[in-house]
């Protein structure tokens, strides 16, 4: 605002009859904060993790990282109620309910198991790579979209997180919205890939996962697939491979493997 328009609005603040009520109204009462510090702990040894990922979930969310100790540290906390949701990549995402925080609450310590296990609520830095010109593959909320034909509307991406996990984020291609043809892959490949799993000490390591895929619309044959591999850093095997185009596969469908029977 420039000089005169404040100064026109305290004019009218101080004089107006119908202002007087807002130099003492609650609107914009001053959050009451604080300095919180809590804890990330190794449910196996104890320990606290470093580089743990944090997320506090409130009125207003806050994120974290642990320091080398395990701690973690929210310098200006809004007093409110929180869900403290903590994990790492080699550990399995854990979370805290229902906290009452406010100044002088007691330190809490999420308690994290060594595993694999992403919903994908923290960032643990999957990459995307390809050549596509749209529809890459993007980590957020799922909007969802849709494709009609003779009068039927189908739904082409998801709308809506995996039921159970935490969080309502995923990873998507494109997520434009509206009709399916808006941003979906064209033109090439998009490729998401995970961190590495260090699998040295698992006797029978299952990968499962969900996943949604839809194949058709459009003005010619439809011709995407959806390809799932894992690789050992020397050779690459397919777990799965499908291009099939029906509305059945439009949904989030579970899939479980056993990693010894393929690599």
């Amino acid at each position: 605002f420039t000089l005169c328009q404040k100064t026109r609005m305290l004019t009218a603040l101080n004089n107006a009859p119908r202002r007087a009520g807002l130099l003492n109204s609650n609107a914009c009462t001053i959050p009451v904060t604080f300095s919180y510090t809590g804890k990330v702990v190794d449910a196996s040894t104890n320990l606290g993790v470093a580089n743990a990922l944090v997320f506090l979930d409130g009125k207003t969310d806050y994120n974290a990282t642990t320091n080398a100790n395990g701690f973690f540290n929210v310098a200006n906390l809004q007093q409110d109620v929180y869900s403290i949701f903590a994990g790492k990549w080699g550990y399995v995402t854990n979370v805290v309910s229902n906290l009452s925080l406010q100044q002088g609450s007691p330190q809490t310590s999420v308690l994290i198991n060594p595993g694999y296990y992403d919903d994908f609520l923290l960032n643990f830095n999957w990459t995307e790579s390809g050549n596509a010109v749209s529809g890459k593959w993007i980590r957020g909320n799922p909007v969802g979209t849709t494709f009609t034909s003779n009068n039927v509307t189908l739904k082409v991406n998801a709308d809506v997180d995996v039921t159970g996990d935490y969080g309502n984020q995923c990873f998507i291609t494109g997520n434009g919205g509206a009709q399916a043809g808006t941003d979906d892959v064209d033109d090439g490949t998009t490729t998401l890939t995970s961190p590495v799993f260090d699998l040295t000490t698992y006797n029978e390591p299952i990968l499962s996962y969900y996943r949604w895929f839809y194949n058709g619309g459009g003005t010619g044959n439809p011709d995407d697939s959806i390809i799932v591999s894992v690789t050992n850093g020397t050779q690459t095997v397919v777990l799965e491979k499908n291009s099939v185009s029906t509305a059945a596969l439009s949904q989030w469908l579970f899939r479980n493997y056993r990693l010894n029977d393929f690599i």
